[in-house]
Order: C-alpha cells, then sequence, then structure tokens
C-alpha cells in the first residue's frame, strides 16, 4: 500500500495554508479597520487558525508512521489477509478427507490469536499460533 501520495498532498495542503496565512490575516485585520471605522465590507471567506495547521501536521505524520510501519514490518491489509485464509481453508476442503483431521485444523485456527495482546496471553498455550494484522482502518 502506497501511502506516499496522500503524504505529498497534505504537505502540499499545509504549504498552501502557510503560504496565504498572511494574506489571510492582513485581509480580516483590514476588515475589522473598516468596521470599526463604520464602513461596510466583506469578511474574509476564511478566518486563519493555526489549529488547522496542527491537524494537518498530525495527519502527515500519521501517514507517514503507518506507511514506516507497513513497509518495515511486511503486515498485509485485512482484506488481504481473510484472502489468504479463505483460500487455505478451500486448500485444506479441497485435499484433506479425514474428518479427525479437519477437526484439528479447526481447533488449532481457532487458537490464532491476531492481537499481540491476545497473543501474549496464548503463548502459554502449547499449541497456539501467534500472528499479528494491520487493519485497514488502524489510525
Amino acid at each position: 500500500m502506497d501511502l506516499m501520495p496522500e503524504a505529498q498532498l497534505m504537505r502540499a495542503l499545509i504549504l498552501d495554508y502557510v503560504d496565504n496565512y498572511d494574506a489571510v490575516k492582513e485581509a480580516l485585520l483590514e476588515w475589522h479597520a473598516r468596521m470599526q471605522q463604520g464602513q461596510k465590507a466583506p469578511m474574509p471567506a476564511r478566518l486563519p487558525d493555526l489549529f488547522d495547521v496542527q491537524k494537518l501536521i498530525d495527519g502527515v505524520g500519521k501517514i507517514i508512521s503507518r506507511a514506516h510501519a507497513i513497509n518495515q514490518t511486511g503486515t498485509v491489509s485485512l482484506a488481504v489477509f481473510r484472502r489468504a485464509v479463505e483460500l487455505m481453508g478451500l486448500a485444506v476442503a479441497t485435499y484433506v478427507e479425514d474428518p479427525e483431521v479437519i477437526k484439528k485444523i479447526e481447533t488449532a485456527w481457532g487458537h490464532i490469536a491476531l492481537d499481540p495482546k491476545q497473543a501474549a496471553r496464548k503463548r502459554r498455550d502449547d499449541d497456539a499460533i501467534d500472528a499479528e494484522v494491520l487493519t485497514d482502518d488502524a489510525s
């Protein structure tokens, strides 16, 4: 999953905001001065707010952090994981006929811990399989 286009877009929004901040601030000050003098003037369409920049910066940081985690750990999306599990189930159903073996496979799969905290608890089980999955909605 390539998140760099989103990070670049967020960076561009930050630069645009910073580049236009002074112009918006000046327009707001001019509007305020005219209103103080009793003149009617259109209010600037947008008021400057530094919290907007902070939100954009936080967004860039989250995107880059997520991209880094994906690239460094070799994690896969939940959709890819679900597809792999489905194909594994089809392979078992195709090649395994013994109901006892299928039951043992189902039991072993039931011990798979997808949550790292749950995985740590299950390590005490003698036949537990540990895994970690990065979901698409992680933020």
